[in-house]
């Protein structure tokens, strides 16, 4: 290379020392803080550890870039990203997130640029893994656990006192249909009477770190399977998730399928448990589907709650806790 020579063109070439962490948010369409957690920022993290020159790389040397800028999405959607940015990726680098092009078209990065580490891609096997292919990263998602509560202020390996059931009161697809009236039955049910019984609706109102201190008050949480179950990582140790299974037709009968099972297999800090959906009268589909249609009934089926079903496994969950503890 020969910088006297202009018509030479890598005469103004230019490094970049730290490491480069490149990615494009996946949930764009309503912003998933759940997806944002494990597509995004949890893929990302995943791979600094697989490759051995960034495994011990520090934030401070750290730099994440994005194809799309939070200030691209329309509406509310640009505060959300802004909000989760903020919340999520202090666990991978120091510096603020910026765009892509933001990098190339500075000033400064005015010559050609050239990458020293440049980490990008998940592979065929996406942020989490499948199966055989999760490269036993059980020990990834419990650090990185451990590091976001971290970050916050919050102490990762303290664990409740009291017992604390918090219902996940979704909207849209995949909402349990019958939530107030399990909420009525647990409260009305005398060996739950000295347990705190929470209905969540929605966290738009608090902070990141708000939410995650809230979470670590629980030891049971009731969730809809998808995206929103994906909050619950953050549980505190030998708590509980209880997370609905969704309705799968094999040879004329419904058996339970298991959702982010790749996530939930992995987790060592946490007892996962997933409520069964293996009858027709276990689920409600809107008219414009089919109950025979596996996509449908993956992506629309939306949870009748059975206190028989659900109470044993509450019971459960509170033995298991209290197990723990001795």
């Amino acid at each position: 290379m020969n910088h006297q020579n202009q018509t030479d063109p890598n005469s103004n070439l230019s490094y970049l020392d730290d490491t480069y962490l490149i990615y494009q948010i996946l949930p764009d369409g309503d912003m998933n803080f759940g997806h944002v957690i494990f597509d995004d920022a949890f893929g990302l993290f995943a791979n600094l550890k697989q490759f051995r020159a960034t495994r011990y790389s520090s934030p401070k040397k750290n730099h994440v870039l994005v194809f799309r800028s939070c200030s691209q999405f329309p509406g509310n959607l640009s505060s959300l990203c802004q909000k989760f940015t903020e919340g999520i990726f202090p666990v991978i680098t120091s510096h603020q997130v910026q765009s892509i092009s933001s990098l190339f078209n500075s000033s400064v990065n005015s010559n050609r640029i050239c990458f020293r580490e440049l980490v990008a891609g998940h592979g065929s096997t996406g942020a989490v893994g499948w199966g055989p292919n999760n490269f036993n990263r059980a020990e990834v998602f419990s650090e990185f656990r451990s590091k976001l509560l971290v970050a916050h202020g919050i102490n990762p390996n303290a664990t409740p006192q009291q017992h604390h059931i918090m219902l996940v009161n979704k909207t849209g697809r995949r909402r349990f249909n019958n939530m107030n009236e399990i909420y009525s039955k647990i409260l009305t049910t005398p060996r739950y009477s000295d347990i705190k019984v929470t209905i969540v609706n929605d966290f738009k109102n608090v902070s990141i770190t708000q939410q995650l201190a809230l979470f670590q008050t629980v030891t049971v949480a009731i969730s809809p399977c998808g995206g929103i179950s994906l909050l619950f990582f953050v549980l505190p140790r030998h708590s509980t998730l209880i997370v609905s299974s969704y309705p799968q037709l094999s040879k004329d009968v419904y058996t339970p399928g298991r959702m982010e099972a790749q996530v939930w297999d992995f987790q060592s800090h946490l007892h996962v448990i997933h409520y069964p959906v293996n009858a027709s009268d276990d689920f409600t589909l809107s008219s414009e589907f089919k109950n025979t249609d596996w996509a449908a009934l993956r992506n629309h089926a939306n949870i009748n709650l059975k206190v028989d079903k659900l109470f044993p496994l509450i019971d459960q969950a509170i033995l298991t806790a209290a197990r723990k503890r001795i």
